[in-house]
């Protein structure tokens, strides 16, 4: 895997989830009643080099997409526990100054 990877992805993931995603393939492909090609219906380890490098390459084009949306939900998450933050911090001090009214008399 010497090519440039979309999104800077490390090659172990993207190896990782092409094992993942191969099997996930065959498993649906069963399930829904087609066969898939023989010479890539086997374990990851013994499918030919060139349906991994395709598999690779659809993969480590997937993966930026992935970790943006994840990066976006945590903001969005980030965001919002700011601003209860804020909310709650703005009751807490109102809170506050009501007490010394009170205690002040």
């Amino acid at each position: 895997m010497s090519d440039p990877v979309p999104g800077n992805v490390p090659d172990e993931l993207i190896e990782r989830c092409c094992i993942v995603m191969h099997d996930a393939y065959e498993a649906a492909a069963e399930r829904h009643g087609w066969s898939t090609q023989a010479r890539s219906r086997k374990p990851w380890a013994d499918v030919p080099e060139a349906n991994k490098a395709t598999m690779r390459e659809a993969v480590a084009a997937v993966l930026p997409v992935v970790r943006q949306q994840i990066a976006d939900e945590i903001e969005s998450d980030l965001k919002q526990q700011e601003e209860m933050s804020m909310v709650n911090l703005g009751q807490y001090a109102s809170g506050m100054l009501r007490a010394a009214r009170v205690v002040r008399g």
